[in-house]
């Protein structure tokens, strides 16, 4: 007699899917899944319209109905930074243990909120997103419990390093939002069988080994920067399947003429993506031939 298999549904619509492997959560602890985006979208709606209305009545009462921000939901290189970098994050939880997540960023006296829910500590469905140049506005969105910022999740050997190494703050905040930067493009890239950011610390083991002994290396100027990244192939032990380790550097004195003694790590992760590798293997080569 043919046994009954595990059932899994779409929270949504109901269909039912073959595996749990073909829903998609987007939140922390939770068994809230999904067969489409579409369904996400419907089922989280009505939070979505919660929210605005949160918004419209904070704004009447501080009388900023039209502060004309909204050209700036466009500037993705700003909505990144409030995504990948925020200066606060915020966590509202009711009693059954569900977060929303209020994402803080400042910059140039412009503040960037963004309400979330988040996956494997990162957004995963943006509920709102909130542009002001009100401080008290934007008090109104620093609910619940602030959380630690750790800068040094995802790298902390490569952190610790070059808080070590530089006692500039400033340099440092560059090479954090450098980081921030390219996590974000890395981020759209994502496949979902690739590696999880959760799991970057774990191939810190291969930091030293690409930076003395890469395969690649490729030197590209961009807006003044000059950038420095190094790549080479390993064999996970896990699945025996090939990946590369990519290290991006950045020469913080790039007139200076000190040469590499400029030059700092900022950014380390794994990928067995290809979009990824042809995303990274451009500029000028140093070392190494092309591969396929």
């Amino acid at each position: 007699m043919e046994r009954l298999e595990p059932l899994y549904f779409c929270l949504e619509c109901k269909k039912v899917v073959p595996s749990v492997q073909s829903l998609l959560f987007i939140e922390e602890r939770s068994n809230k899944g999904f067969c489409t985006e579409s369904c996400i979208e419907k089922f989280y709606g009505p939070i979505v319209q919660h929210f605005d209305h949160y918004e419209r009545e904070k704004r009447i009462k501080l009388s900023i109905e039209n502060e004309n921000l909204d050209y700036l939901l466009d500037d993705l290189n700003l909505m990144n930074k409030a995504l990948y970098g925020p200066d606060e994050v915020w966590e509202l939880k009711n009693s059954f243990g569900e977060s929303i997540f209020s994402q803080i960023k400042s910059i140039d006296n412009i503040y960037i909120i963004v309400l979330c829910f988040t996956y494997h500590n990162r957004p995963s469905f943006i509920i709102n997103t909130v542009i002001t140049e009100s401080k008290s506005l934007m008090a109104a969105y620093q609910i619940g419990a602030r959380q630690t910022l750790s800068r040094s999740s995802i790298n902390p050997h490569l952190y610790s390093y070059l808080k070590n190494k530089i006692t500039d703050n400033a340099l440092l905040n560059k090479l954090e939002n450098k980081k921030n930067d390219y996590l974000s493009d890395l981020l759209k890239l994502k496949e979902r069988n690739d590696f999880s950011t959760e799991s970057y610390s774990y191939y810190e083991q291969n930091l030293k080994d690409t930076l003395e002994a890469p395969d690649e290396v490729y030197k590209k100027e961009n807006n003044g920067d000059v950038l420095y990244t190094y790549v080479k192939s390993y064999i996970d032990t896990k699945s025996k399947s090939n990946y590369f380790y990519y290290v991006l550097c950045l020469d913080l004195e790039p007139k200076s003429g000190a040469g590499m003694e400029s030059v700092h790590p900022f950014f380390a992760f794994p990928s067995k993506s290809h979009t990824v590798y042809e995303m990274f293997r451009n500029g000028e080569l140093l070392v190494g031939n092309f591969k396929n």
